[in-house]
């Protein structure tokens, strides 16, 4: 069993599990840099760019569909087609163009 074929929300398995992780620590060190913001320098609020740029990659993580990204049901499907795909191309990764 690889890491794809576990379910998606078990608690750090998966890449939904991956996600919540790296939401976890999102959390936990932007709530550190705001307190060390506020202590440091309440004018300047520097935490602001670093919890927008950060947290607009984990948009970007949570909203691309990755493999296993969904349910365990879903996380086959695009295998599955890939291997029908190469199994009736003659398992060339590129088709060849017809002459014309």
């Amino acid at each position: 069993m690889n890491r794809n074929d576990t379910p998606a929300r078990g608690g750090g398995s998966g890449r939904s599990g991956d996600f919540y992780m790296h939401l976890t620590v999102y959390i936990i060190f932007n709530v550190f840099f705001f307190i060390l913001s506020m202590v440091t320098d309440p004018g300047v609020l520097w935490s602001f760019w670093v919890a927008f740029f950060w947290g607009s990659a984990l948009y970007s993580m949570r909203s691309t569909r990755m493999p296993g990204a969904g349910s365990p049901a879903e996380s086959g499907k695009s295998e599955r087609s890939a291997i029908s795909w190469s199994a009736k191309s003659g398992g060339d990764p590129v088709p060849a163009r017809p002459a014309g």
